[in-house]
């Protein structure tokens, strides 16, 4: 099936087939043996990144408002796959090299981790150059504030919860 793509995203389009390359394949590329013996995975030798982070939530539309309209994020794909599933990613606007991959949850035990994959500890970091305007716009729209704005050594932190009860630091990028 072919991609639904949120407007200007056609240049980031991350397929799902291109993400998720089988497995597979994957492990015999990179399993090599060694002096240290037979059975270990051989060093990586180009740079990596972390594609994207599943966050597993109840319905994909009002994930998908709730990431795009209250955090601000893109749509950068929504691709309809076998039966009812959706291949949904979301980022942070601008240069975000990793993206949110918005997985509804089918089991039982998925619909009890939404909003607790990380045992109540922060779980995802959104970090910003435009610290005040993103808290803003975030208590405009509704979003929890659970702590701060606090000012720590490496900048403004401020503790939200997204829809679904995740928690997040929003995070001044003080680098720039």
């Amino acid at each position: 099936m072919a991609p639904i793509l949120a407007k200007d995203a056609a240049q980031r389009l991350v397929t799902a087939d291109a993400v998720m390359q089988p497995l597979d394949s994957w492990l015999s590329a990179r399993w090599r043996g060694s002096r240290a013996g037979a059975g270990t995975l051989a060093p990586m030798s180009r740079p990596r990144h972390l594609a994207c982070i599943a966050v597993v939530v109840d319905e994909y539309d009002r994930a998908i408002d709730h990431y795009t309209r209250d955090l601000g994020f893109e749509l950068i794909e929504d691709t309809p796959l076998e039966g009812d599933k959706r291949w949904v990613l979301v980022a942070p606007s601008g240069r975000a090299e990793t993206r949110i991959l918005l997985a509804r949850a089918a089991t039982p035990a998925q619909r009890e981790a939404i909003g607790n994959q990380s045992g109540g500890r922060v779980f995802l970091f959104l970090r910003t150059a435009s610290f005040d305007d993103d808290l803003a716009r975030m208590k405009a729209r509704g979003v929890e504030i659970t702590d701060g704005p606090r000012t720590e050594r490496y900048g403004r932190v401020a503790v939200f919860r997204d829809r679904y009860g995740n928690r997040w630091d929003l995070l001044e990028d003080t680098t720039a």
